[in-house]
């Protein structure tokens, strides 16, 4: 089976400070019961793993979210076609009709990793396209 994996790396470790630890916890999210909190306890993302691969957040803890977000979609799954829900997602480029607008809408697999965690979707049944978002924090050594 012809197989493309798409990756997308979603990074802030620029914005962590030196010593910031990276916590990874399960957490609920506007209707969605499989979110996961990427933080170091002033910025934060959350990635969805009941749809996606998605990050539907992301800012400062306790503050607005930088991503838009269409609140009549939010915490829905399994739909027939695609919903924008908002946050960011993974396309395919260059941008397809079909391929980079196939539904998002099942659940994708989390993997935790030292700094961070992957989400990844199954093969999608139109584009036979697998997604993949990394999301990975890194620790500044010295002085931008």
């Amino acid at each position: 089976m012809f197989r493309i994996l798409a990756i997308l790396l979603v990074s802030f470790g620029c914005l962590l400070p030196a010593a910031a630890e990276v916590k990874v916890q399960k957490t609920e999210y506007k209707g969605w019961k499989n979110c996961y909190r990427v933080s170091n306890g002033e910025v934060e993302l959350i990635i969805t793993a009941d749809v996606g691969p998605r990050v539907i957040r992301y800012g400062f803890v306790g503050g607005q979210n930088l991503f838009k977000e269409y609140a009549e979609q939010l915490g829905g799954a399994g739909e027939e076609k695609f919903q924008l829900r908002g946050g960011d997602r993974v396309w395919k480029a260059p941008e397809d009709p079909i391929a980079t607008w196939a539904p998002d809408n099942v659940a994708v697999e989390i993997t935790p990793t030292e700094n961070g965690l992957i989400a990844r979707a199954p093969v999608e049944p139109l584009t036979l396209l697998q997604k993949e978002i990394r999301n990975q924090s890194w620790r500044r050594r010295g002085p931008l």
